[in-house]
């Protein structure tokens, strides 16, 4: 029902330009016939042809409490308030092409539809099974031969632009434009801000700390990366981007007074090799080159009065691309992976350390004990040049080992790699590389140093999303752009990178870095973007003062127990298990309660948190609730968590909690089964960066 809603506004548009009244009234003869059932959605009234409205309009969420004032006076502004409290300014909406038009500069208004929506989208490789879309949608249509879409959900509004040319164009510039009413703070990730220009400055790898209620932006051309908070008028607020495709990423400019402003990177017209980078050297004049009738990105600021309601915000995923209802899903299973990189490739005591037969054999063996149905070889398996690749030798005898164990093999290539064969060999023979991976019996590609957000590598991401796909393998996205949704359209993307995990751990580099803050930060802005691919699982751990660098066997910083309660915390459908196997095998509990951990979930609820302090989270996957919690590395905490979630019945627990002294050894920590209360309270303690893990089961 929602498509043909959509295309009746077109068509209205289209029926009364080129037949007036009488092609009005037989579309409506028409649309009346047109059924399409679907037992999750609940209709609403048909929508109306375009009518005029007067130079400013409001549009209001479905419990009324955010509204959305539009004026397409001169030029289109919007400005957004919640619960009475204004939280954006008139802020300007445009976008420049190169043929001189600036859409929503003194662009002629002919009418406005709106339609409310209330539906459920079938979510089965997420946080919960499914979400609740419910938001009120305007669109305002212009002679120019476009519209603009802006919806009001309770939690938030977006909008973005929609193209109805027939003809191919270039956007020079969009102005996305946040005016505050007063001083405001941000906390945000950075670019590294080492290069002059704002061009390069949006190449990164998108692992970077947090900066916490900053009021600049003070290293030159540096760019704060999506998604990020926002704390003004005694509201928290987050700018964030959806669906996008054929365009570039957007990042975030501080401007003068209290302004921020979308930026996006200019299209990149040559690029250089620098081994497994390809870094941009020249750009051209424009953001992006587009199709006559195409959709834009959704520009999305979220609004609420906590910061742990950004936990539990969908807005992009449902603003995300929708998936196909061709696409088959049955093959997709999310899960868990050894992995040997991390360790360098090496095994206490068992065969020579690289990329050898005997070694893969002991990871599919651990993988059947313990239930984990995929390992992963990282750099090395497979050798790439210009137009086609090989294998290591032993690499198809640990496949067809693995086969004989019903383990699942995932390798390691380069995003250059795909974008070279596409630009020099062509889509016949992109297609034939994922062919010949699939044929061969790989079940998933972990693909490293994207490091880029220009138009041409998020096209990229896309086809390779929709030719692994076509060939029934899954992904992992490294050095990727931030998450805008393609996992939606393409759940055979089971993770993204674009978090500074604790692969740094392995470099003096590490020594500094406060990753138990960080830990407790980025589920809030960069975990709503979509699965993160962390490399958690460390079994050797130390407090952030104690912490030394160990590269062949990297200690995490923090409690044991924290590790464990990553995988709850930390959404991902592929969870990557970081340390040595024989280090499992003699932490056998925690590695057994570990396997366990589902990847995927029916349902999360968001329990007592806090951003940079504490993070507490229940998740429902079958029968059985999994709670994790972290801690910050300033103080030990008590927490009382609320399981009111749970039904009627008595209850039990499997928990591990930080042992007495892990102060002071961060390895200590305590396994326990528990009854939950009939209360349905249950009392933690965290020390000083500790966690906290259960798994909760009716007796």
């Amino acid at each position: 029902m929602r498509i043909l809603e959509i295309k009746t506004n077109q068509y209205y548009i289209m029926m009364k330009r080129k037949f007036g009244m009488l092609g009005l009234l037989f579309l409506s003869l028409t649309f009346g016939a047109c059924q399409d059932s679907n037992e999750n959605e609940i209709i609403e009234p048909e929508p109306q042809p375009p009518v005029a409205m007067g130079k400013d309009t409001t549009l209001e969420s479905p419990d009324g409490g955010l509204k959305v004032e539009i004026s397409t006076e001169g030029n289109i502004t919007y400005t957004v308030s919640h619960n009475g409290v204004t939280v954006v300014n008139a802020s300007p909406v445009s976008m420049t092409l190169d043929d001189g038009q600036t859409w929503g500069k003194g662009s002629t208004f002919i009418g406005s539809t709106k339609e409310s929506v209330n539906t459920t989208i079938d979510s089965p490789f997420y946080i919960r099974k499914s979400v609740n879309d419910i938001y009120n949608e305007l669109t305002l249509h212009f002679s120019e031969e476009f519209r603009i879409v802006f919806r009001a959900y309770n939690e938030g509004m977006a909008y973005h632009f929609e193209s109805e040319r027939k003809k191919n164009f270039k956007v020079l510039s969009e102005e996305v434009d946040f005016s505050f009413p007063s001083s405001f703070t941000m906390t945000a990730a950075l670019s590294p801000g080492a290069t002059d220009t704002w061009q390069k400055n949006a190449n990164n790898s998108y692992e970077n700390f947090y900066q916490y209620d900053i009021k600049e932006i003070s290293g030159g051309c540096q760019l704060a990366m999506l998604p990020l908070m926002v704390k003004c008028e005694g509201k928290i607020l987050c700018i964030a981007e959806a669906n996008v495709k054929n365009y570039p990423s957007m990042f975030i400019r501080k401007m003068p007074g209290n302004h921020l402003a979308g930026y996006q990177q200019e299209r990149v017209r040559s690029a250089y090799r620098d081994g497994s980078y390809k870094w941009p050297s020249e750009w051209y004049k424009y953001i992006a080159s587009c199709e006559g009738s195409m959709t834009f990105p959704w520009r999305i600021l979220m609004v609420m009065d906590k910061e742990s309601q950004l936990l539990d915000n969908d807005m992009i995923y449902k603003l995300a691309p929708a998936r196909s209802k061709l696409f088959d899903t049955s093959w997709i299973k999310p899960g868990m992976s050894t992995w040997d990189w991390m360790t360098a490739y090496s095994l206490d005591g068992v065969g020579t350390p690289g990329i050898h037969l005997e070694n893969y054999i002991y990871h599919i063996n651990f993988a059947k004990e313990m239930g984990i149905p995929y390992i992963t070889i990282d750099a090395g398996s497979i050798n790439m040049w210009e137009n086609d690749f090989s294998y290591d030798s032993c690499l198809k005898d640990v496949i067809e080992q693995a086969r004989k164990s019903n383990i699942g093999v995932w390798v390691w290539m380069e995003a250059a790699f795909f974008s070279d064969v596409l630009e020099k060999a062509g889509n016949s023979t992109f297609e034939y590389i994922f062919r010949r991976l699939s044929n061969d019996g790989i079940k998933g590609i972990k693909i490293d140093f994207f490091e880029r957000s220009d138009q041409e590598y998020i096209d990229l991401q896309w086809k390779i999303a929709e030719m692994a796909a076509k060939y029934k393998l899954l992904l992992n996205l490294h050095s990727s752009p931030v998450p805008h949704g393609l996992h939606r359209a393409y759940p055979n993307i089971l993770a993204y990178e674009a978090v500074k995990g604790q692969e740094h751990l392995k470099y003096e580099g590490g020594r500094n870095g406060d990753w138990i803050t960080y830990d407790v930060t980025f589920p809030f802005l960069r975990g709503m973007a979509g699965p993160t691919d962390y490399t958690a699982g460390l079994m050797r751990n130390a407090s952030h003062s104690k912490w030394t660098v160990n590269h062949d066997r990297p200690i995490s910083k923090g409690t044991r127990c924290r590790q464990i309660a990553d995988y709850i915390i930390f959404f991902s459908g592929l969870g990557t298990l970081a340390d040595n196997i024989t280090t499992y095998e003699k932490e056998k509990e925690c590695a057994r309660f570990l396997a366990s951990i589902p990847t995927v979930w029916d349902e999360t609820k968001v329990l007592t948190s806090k951003l940079g302090e504490y993070i507490s989270i229940a998740r429902q996957n079958g029968k059985d609730w999994f709670v994790g919690a972290l801690n910050n590395r300033t103080d030990s905490r008590s927490l009382t968590l609320d399981l009111s979630f749970l039904d009627s019945g008595t209850y039990e627990a499997e928990i591990f909690k930080d042992g007495d002294n892990a102060n002071t050894d961060a390895t200590s920590y305590k396994r326990e089964l528990i009854t939950i209360s009939d209360s349905r309270q249950l009392s933690i303690e965290m020390k000083n960066g500790g966690g906290f893990a259960a798994r909760i089961y009716k007796k």
